[in-house]
C-alpha cells in the first residue's frame, strides 16, 4: 500500500524530522511529511508525537513498541509485508475488541475451543518485524489497528480476508484512556486526567494515534469501493449481546466448522471473565512489561 522513501533525517537536540513519500494502491497517490511535532490536550499539556500522514504516533509508543524505533522504516516493512492466501486479518481501532475477536477467529480456524498460548500481540503487524510474522504457522490470524490505507499492499492484491470490528466511540474513548494511563511511565502516551484526554479523541486535527471518525469512515469507504472483497464488519455490542449468532456469522464468513455444539463451546470459552483469566494464567504475554506493576491491562471491564 505504501511505498516509503525516506528523503532525509535531521536530528537536532534529540528531535528527528523525517520526510517520506507514500503511494497508496488502495486509495490514491499521497505525499506525506512525517515529522516530530506535538498535540495539546484539554488542559494545555503538550504531548510529543511523530505525525505520519494522518497518524499521530506518540514518542513513547515508538520508543517502546516500534522495531528499531524507526516508524518510517517500519511502515515500509508493513507495506511490503508478504501475506499468505489463507491469512485472516483482524482490523480494529484501539480498544474495540481486537483481542476478543482474535481469540474467536483462532478457535474457529483451528476447529477447537482451546485458548491460544500467545496473545494477539504476537501476531500484530503494527509492532512485529516481518521475520517474526513470517515465523507464524499457517493459517495466520494477523491483526492491526492501522488505518485501511496503511495495510500491506498484498491485502488487496491477494484478497486477504478481513474482519473489522467496530465499537461505540464513547466506550472506546473511556477504555483507551484507562489503557494508556496503565502503561509504564516511559511508554505512557498521556499523563493527564480524562477531561484533558477527551479532546485528544474528539478533535479531528489534534489527536493521539488515529482520529476515530476518519478511521471508521475510511474502512467503510473501502468496503463500498470493493464490494466483492472478502471483508466482514462485526459490531462489538452485537458480539456481546448475541455471541452465538455473531460467532456463527464469523464462522460462515471464514468457511469453518459451524455446528451448534462447537459454536456454543466457543461462546463459553470467550466469555469476558474466562478470557481474562486465561490471559493471566495460560498465555505467554510479553506485554506486561509495558504496564504499571508489570501486569497486563488488556482486559478491564469489557463493558
Amino acid at each position: 500500500m505504501f511505498k516509503v522513501k525516506q528523503i532525509g533525517t535531521d536530528i537536532i537536540q534529540g528531535k528527528a524530522y523525517l520526510i517520506a513519500h507514500f503511494y497508496s494502491s488502495m486509495t490514491h497517490k499521497l505525499e506525506v511529511i512525517a515529522r516530530q511535532t506535538e498535540v495539546v490536550d484539554g488542559n494545555g499539556r503538550k504531548i510529543p508525537i511523530v505525525a505520519v500522514g494522518k497518524s499521530h504516533f506518540p514518542l513513547g509508543f515508538i520508543n517502546y513498541r516500534i522495531p528499531k524505533c524507526d516508524i518510517a522504516g517500519h511502515l515500509k516493512d508493513i507495506q511490503n509485508l508478504s501475506m499468505r492466501n489463507d491469512d485472516v486479518l483482524v482490523c480494529a481501532f484501539m480498544k474495540s475488541g481486537t483481542h476478543w475477536l482474535w481469540e474467536i477467529v483462532q478457535m474457529l480456524l483451528r476447529g477447537n475451543a482451546e485458548y491460544e498460548t500467545k496473545t494477539k500481540l504476537s501476531a500484530m503487524i503494527d509492532i512485529r518485524t516481518p521475520e517474526e510474522l513470517d515465523a507464524i504457522a499457517s493459517p495466520r490470524v494477523l491483526n492491526t489497528h492501522l488505518p485501511v490505507d496503511m495495510l500491506p499492499s498484498d491485502v488487496l492484491s491477494k484478497r486477504i480476508s478481513i474482519i473489522h470490528i467496530m465499537r461505540n466511540p464513547k466506550d472506546v474513548a473511556v477504555s483507551l484512556y484507562h489503557h494508556i494511563k496503565a502503561m509504564a511511565p516511559g511508554g505512557r502516551s498521556y499523563p493527564g486526567g480524562f477531561h484533558g484526554f477527551l479532546p485528544l479523541f474528539m478533535d479531528e486535527n489534534n489527536y493521539i494515534l488515529y482520529y476515530w471518525f476518519d478511521y471508521i469512515i475510511e474502512y467503510e469507504q473501502f468496503k463500498n469501493r470493493h464490494r466483492q472483497f472478502p471483508i466482514l464488519t462485526v459490531f462489538y455490542e452485537n458480539l456481546k449481546k448475541y455471541p452465538k449468532e455473531e460467532i456463527l456469522k464469523i464462522a460462515r464468513f471464514l468457511g469453518t466448522r459451524s455446528d451448534d455444539h462447537f459454536i456454543e463451546e466457543v461462546v463459553e470459552k470467550v466469555e469476558f471473565h474466562k478470557l481474562k483469566m486465561a490471559t493471566e494464567i495460560l498465555k505467554d504475554d510479553d506485554s506486561a512489561k509495558y504496564y504499571l506493576g508489570g501486569k497486563s491491562f488488556i482486559y478491564r471491564k469489557g463493558e
